[in-house]
């Protein structure tokens, strides 16, 4: 799984684009995070050649819900970086875009979590299937 780094269009026209990831730390960004802190974390990037920077972001929103993030990046509140596959859409309607194109965030792993039973309903083997499926191609 990739994560990009976007922003609304208008929120870019108006506090400019970074063109580093040193830059980040210069704006107004919004930090999805599953643990509570004081706002301020740690980004890595990674370009093409495996070069890797990181950079202490403070974050203007911190939530734990992808989907905020990416509604208040819409809405132009800062920059964030989310799952690709979240971002297909809003980039396609020209709602956000992606800044530093050329970097992009270490691969994120995604962890299904089944309890022992044994076998597996149907349902949920079929779930597990289709997100492997879906991410084999979103990856690919």
């Amino acid at each position: 799984m990739f994560y990009w780094v976007c922003a609304n269009p208008n929120y870019l026209q108006q506090y400019g684009e970074p063109q580093t990831p040193q830059e980040l730390a210069q704006h107004r960004c919004i930090v999805v995070c599953g643990q509570p802190f004081a706002g301020q974390t740690t980004w890595q990037l990674m370009d093409s050649t495996g070069i890797i920077e990181t950079v202490n972001v403070t974050g203007i929103l911190v939530t734990n819900d992808l989907m905020l993030a990416r509604q208040a990046a819409i809405a132009g509140s800062g920059i964030t970086y989310l799952p690709s596959s979240i971002l297909s859409e809003p980039i396609a309607n020209r709602q956000l875009q992606r800044v530093l194109p050329n970097w992009t965030f270490r691969e994120g792993t995604l962890y299904m979590r089944c309890f022992h039973q044994f076998p597996l309903p149907a349902k949920v083997r079929a779930f597990c299937d289709f997100i492997t499926k879906k991410y084999s191609e979103i990856n690919a």
